[in-house]
């Protein structure tokens, strides 16, 4: 698989894995239209809200950074002189490199969407929609800020084909 092939894969999963947030708002909408089940019932909103914030934070801020920098594989961002058609058809070691980048990636993307699952959670414990909104936004900025970039692929690509 060459490196353009990929990156448009890449590209489609995280376009996929984004568009998911607009479905679980589609889904706290639609929740939050059918009669309320235990009116009587109260939770402290303040409490758990905290606590998924708490985990939201440390999901964006320890887990994340931690699995790309463990599940990346090595980068030459250095452009040295050396160099090779990254278009062509990779050797083996490169297409475990990818495939170890691909995975990574996922992963990251996966960690962001959870962010967007605890507003879920919250939203269907307290009926109100802005404990989703919330989230959802963080959640996407979070995807958005780990797109895939060409770069990065290539960068990879160049230290699997030249180490």
């Amino acid at each position: 698989m060459t490196i353009s092939k990929m990156w448009r894969g890449l590209q489609i999963i995280h376009g996929v894995l984004l568009a998911s947030l607009a479905i679980y708002g589609g889904v706290a909408v639609n929740i939050l239209q059918q009669p309320r089940r235990n009116p009587g019932a109260s939770l402290d909103p303040t409490m758990i809200v905290g606590i998924l914030g708490g985990l939201s934070v440390l999901m964006l801020l320890v887990v994340i950074p931690v699995v790309r920098a463990k599940g990346l594989p090595p980068r030459d961002w250095v452009g040295d002189g050396r160099s090779r058609d990254l278009e062509i058809e990779p050797d083996e070691r490169a297409q475990q490199m990818m495939r170890k980048l691909r995975v990574a990636l996922i992963v990251t993307w996966a960690f962001c969407e959870a962010v967007a699952l605890w507003g879920l959670i919250a939203t269907i414990l307290f009926y109100d929609i802005r404990y989703y909104l919330g989230f959802a936004a963080v959640a996407a900025a979070a995807m958005v800020y780990h797109a895939p970039r060409r770069s990065l692929l290539e960068a990879c690509m160049r230290a699997a084909n030249l180490g």
